[in-house]
């Protein structure tokens, strides 16, 4: 599994992770870490389909090694939306490679999930009050540009129902 890293990122990761040269893949991963309230959040987002998974308040020790912590977020992610951990793709997360990003559309879309998450999270009353799973389904079952006004979760689903023999 390729996981692209945006710089910030790679700051917070640490040290001088070996970085992948390969070409882009709908399969891969991308990781941002983002500031909401002032805590560090990070958000991870499928390439192809755009299904998240936003963590909030997340320290540094979690995210060392962050082969374990990716695996944990996407199989705890695909499960609370009743869907198979292997849905997009074998995680295995010692398989994990780490790569620079390269997709503007999904960095794009990356952007908006934030602002909406900061939004709601303030609807809320903060991160204290906010519900992480109604949000993280809502960022999941809100329609992306970046793929057709589809949902992440259809785009999900649609990709079960044609791997299916």
């Amino acid at each position: 599994m390729i996981l692209r890293c945006t710089s910030r990122m790679l700051d917070v990761i640490g040290g001088k992770p070996e970085l992948v040269d390969v070409e882009p893949s709908i399969e891969d991963w991308y990781a941002n870490v983002v500031y909401i309230d002032g805590k560090k959040c990070v958000l991870l987002v499928h390439d192809g389909t755009l299904f998240s998974s936003l963590t909030l308040n997340v320290g540094v020790g979690l995210l060392r090694p962050i082969g374990g912590y990716v695996y944990s977020q996407i199989v705890r992610a695909l499960e609370s939306e009743g869907l198979p951990p292997d849905a997009l793709g074998d995680i295995d997360y010692r398989q994990i490679r780490l790569a620079r990003t390269r997709s503007r559309s999904v960095l794009g879309s990356m952007n908006d999930m934030v602002i909406m998450a900061r939004h709601t999270i303030r609807s809320e009353g903060g991160l204290e009050g906010c519900d992480v799973a109604r949000l993280n389904h809502f960022l999941r079952d809100t329609p992306n540009g970046a793929r057709g006004f589809a949902t992440p979760l259809e785009l999900v689903s649609r990709r079960l129902v044609s791997e299916r023999p």
